[in-house]
């Protein structure tokens, strides 16, 4: 729309295109550090989120030991 005004020689639209662009440009700022605050947000769920399963894979036998479960392993013993 710019390059058209400025082709016509028409300042008002060419002005007009500007302030368009100045404000998708304002959004787009404002779109961006909304994003990257939720993304912030996100990485310190993940990380509480594994901490509490590594806790939680912490399991104590009958004698009190502490076991530690590793994800995806199993031991199985047969009689």
């Amino acid at each position: 729309m710019i390059k058209e005004a400025r082709r016509r020689g028409d300042m008002a639209a060419m002005e007009r295109a500007m302030g368009y662009a100045g404000e998708f440009s304002d959004k787009a700022e404002e779109y961006k550090a909304e994003a990257d605050k939720g993304m912030e947000e996100d990485a310190r769920e993940a990380r509480e989120k594994a901490k509490l399963e590594r806790e939680e894979a912490v399991t104590y036998t009958k004698t009190g030991e502490v076991v530690r479960e590793e994800p995806g392993a199993s031991i199985s013993v047969s009689v």
